[in-house]
């Protein structure tokens, strides 16, 4: 996991799965300089394309708030699906 992003992950586990925008896990968004909010926000992308925030995808789109990410569930940043082979039977 990347460092810097380790409190976005935080809230991220947080919600359900869905999409969202990287400001909207940033409390401090509003109050950024310009410069940051670009330095943080490429920051983030190439960090979700480079696969090191667990369970969050580009979307590859955006809209008026900004690029679109996806989260998959806190499930999806640990590994565990929640789901079980059809194999297994209850004890």
């Amino acid at each position: 996991m990347e460092e810097r992003f380790a409190q976005v992950l935080r809230r991220l586990g947080s919600r359900a799965p869905g999409p969202f925008h990287y400001a909207e896990l940033r409390p401090d968004w509003t109050g950024l300089p310009i410069g940051e909010k670009v330095q943080s926000g490429h920051a983030f992308l190439d960090a979700v394309r480079a696969g090191q925030l667990p369970g969050v995808t580009d979307t590859g789109e955006k809209d008026g708030a900004g690029r679109v990410y996806h989260w998959a569930g806190s499930g999806a940043a640990t590994g565990d699906s929640g789901q079980t082979s059809g194999t297994d039977s209850p004890s």
